[in-house]
């Protein structure tokens, strides 16, 4: 038995080489949105924070893209504070940064969301089975944010696909007329637009209604009440025409349905009791 154990053993390693990468579980995405950011190299996915389903819908988007090409350089990023000399690489890389990162404690403006962690999570677990996949934090919390995480991301760009998730100011193309933006700084994909003009999309989640956990400056932070959407069906995704994309800043809406507010990860009893449905977002 220990012989035959002995020659079996290289032939095992031979195969466990040549076996493709773990799948992932992948829930499909619509076929318009996979089109879109395999045509391009920087896809911007723009959200409401504070929901249980914008982080699902990106995670998939995210497999999906694996699961097609899974040897090719791929980078994820997030609205997210980088914290010096860390990178997330793994669960204990994940730990150390999120006791590290103040934002996670207050003030709770939807990204510090339990759903957030959770993607964050299958994140890091996803690169252990696919080392081509890189995480990166692009958020400035201070000054010029835009143009600051447009500069990190830039910096970050040497050629390969990046998927990058941001609120849904952050990610529009170009300054727009929309009283929702009146008197706003350039948006950060403006910059990265102008920069790569050929290789950048930006996508916008709508909703079909639901709720948002979110941080108000008027009022507070809390669970919101989220709009239905004109410009999109539920679970459908649709290119805008050039008079939509020119007063929203987008190339692409895809409705992902009705969603829930995901509350705070660190969460205080405050932070459990601050239900303010009085404002759609």
């Amino acid at each position: 038995m220990t012989n035959t154990w002995k020659l079996l053993t290289p032939l095992l390693a031979g195969v466990a080489a040549s076996t493709p990468l773990l799948s992932l579980a992948c829930e499909p995405v619509p076929q318009l949105v996979m089109n879109t950011v395999q045509a391009k190299d920087i896809s911007l996915i723009g959200e409401y924070h504070g929901t249980k389903e914008t982080p699902q819908a990106f995670y998939n988007l995210v497999c999906n893209v694996l699961e097609k090409a899974p040897n090719k350089p791929l980078t994820v990023g997030f609205e997210l504070t980088t914290v010096e000399g860390m990178a997330l690489t793994d669960q204990a890389s994940l730990d150390n940064w999120l006791a590290a990162d103040d934002e996670w404690v207050a003030p709770h403006d939807g990204r510090s969301s339990k759903a957030m962690y959770q993607l964050l999570q299958r994140m890091v677990q996803a690169k252990q089975t696919h080392p081509n996949l890189s995480i990166v934090l692009f958020n400035v919390p201070t000054g010029d944010r835009d143009t600051f995480m447009a500069n990190n991301i830039i910096s970050a760009y040497h050629g390969q696909k990046m998927l990058l998730l941001a609120g849904n100011f952050h990610t529009q193309l170009k300054q727009t007329d929309s009283p929702d933006f009146a008197n706003a700084p350039a948006p950060m994909g403006s910059y990265i637009f102008n920069q790569y003009p050929q290789q950048t999309a930006s996508i916008v989640i709508s909703y079909h209604g639901g709720t948002q956990w979110a941080w108000d400056f008027e009022e507070g932070k809390g669970v919101y009440s989220v709009g239905k959407s004109q410009l999109t069906k539920p679970h459908q995704a649709r290119i805008l025409n050039a008079a939509e994309a020119a007063r929203t800043g987008y190339d692409m809406a895809w409705n992902i349905g009705e969603v829930n507010a995901s509350y705070p990860y660190i969460h205080t009893a405050a932070d459990d009791h601050a239900h303010m449905p009085t404002k759609a977002q």
